[in-house]
């Protein structure tokens, strides 16, 4: 059944963690990475969205060297210790192979 292959194809994959900031509130911090790291074709792609709660906060590429980002942004307002969130990442752009996001 080749359409579970086509649906293991090429991924942002995303870890994000949050942490408390001193009087300024909960910062989160992530990083998204390629599912291929290999630079090989499926690794790269120009456009990838990181979303919290449905809106996005942050676009980054997958490039050479490393198919990969960081950053940090501020939780939600009125977000309080235990609150959860859902932090994404969404290919909004076709991967350097011409695969659809």
């Amino acid at each position: 059944m080749d359409w579970c292959t086509s649906l293991m194809a090429h991924h942002p994959d995303i870890t994000a963690e949050a942490t408390r900031k001193t009087n300024s509130g909960c910062m989160i911090n992530y990083t998204a990475t390629s599912s291929k790291t290999t630079g090989e074709p499926e690794s790269g792609n120009t456009q990838i969205d990181i979303i919290l709660n449905k809106v996005v906060v942050y676009s980054g590429r997958f490039s050479d060297p490393e198919y990969s980002f960081s950053g940090s942004f501020p939780a939600p307002k009125g977000a309080v210790e235990g609150d959860s969130v859902a932090v994404t990442a969404y290919s909004a752009a076709e991967w350097d192979n011409g695969g659809a996001s």
